[in-house]
């Protein structure tokens, strides 16, 4: 079993410093591999321009790859298709292209489907879905919290994703994160209350823990 993961940058062509955005989310994806390491099966490479994606061996890391990228790339907005299978193909450690299988055409139909719902005002405007062969449920009750998800996240500021960005770093240390944002510890408090973070925080780790007891 594999988690193939298929990222986009949303209207990338109507970025004005496309160029500078591609470099930022290169970097980010470097740090990805470094830090996950001992998750990726192929790591996460840009495939085009504004597409990237890899390949993971386990459910663990995906949901806090999906938050990283999805924080360190702010304001340019990310779209995320995942999708649980097998690989059919011989797999290159060293770059996620070539290989195929159901991972990848799981992922791709849901990079798919999100890319057609935001053409439509009325349809879910979810920037993260999964799909899988089983756990029919569990799919869709992640899919619905992702969709939650997007709606917290699209209401957050500037200020408020550098300080959810600064506490997911210090694993919710808030003393930490005041003091590598130069703030006190209750402004951090009061700043993640209002952004919704803490129950965002309290069904990402449910969510974390059903995909790992479903999928490993």
């Amino acid at each position: 079993m594999y988690f193939a993961v298929i990222g986009d940058i949303k209207n990338s062509r109507k970025i004005k410093d496309r160029f500078q955005v591609q470099e930022q989310l290169e970097q980010v994806l470097e740090e990805i591999n470094s830090e996950f390491d001992n998750y990726i099966a192929a790591k996460f490479i840009v495939t085009l321009g504004d597409e990237f994606q890899g390949l993971l061996n386990s459910t663990q890391p995906i949901i806090r790859i999906i938050e990283r990228i999805m924080l360190k790339m702010y304001p340019v907005k990310i779209r995320f298709g995942i999708g649980f299978g097998d690989i059919s193909t011989k797999i290159n450690r060293e770059m996620a292209i070539g290989a195929d299988g159901t991972a990848y055409h799981h992922a791709r139909r849901m990079i798919n489907e999100i890319k057609k719902s935001h053409k439509s005002r009325r349809s879910d405007q979810t920037s993260v879905k999964i799909a899988a062969d089983d756990n029919i449920s569990i799919v869709a009750l992640a899919n619905s919290t992702f969709s939650l998800w997007s709606l917290i996240q699209g209401k957050w500021t500037q200020k408020q994703v550098r300080l959810i960005l600064e506490s997911v770093i210090c694993e919710d240390n808030q003393r930490e994160v005041a003091r590598r944002l130069g703030i006190v510890q209750s402004t951090v408090q009061r700043g993640l209350k209002s952004s919704g973070y803490y129950s965002y925080l309290h069904t990402k780790r449910v969510l974390e823990e059903v995909l790992l007891r479903e999928w490993g």
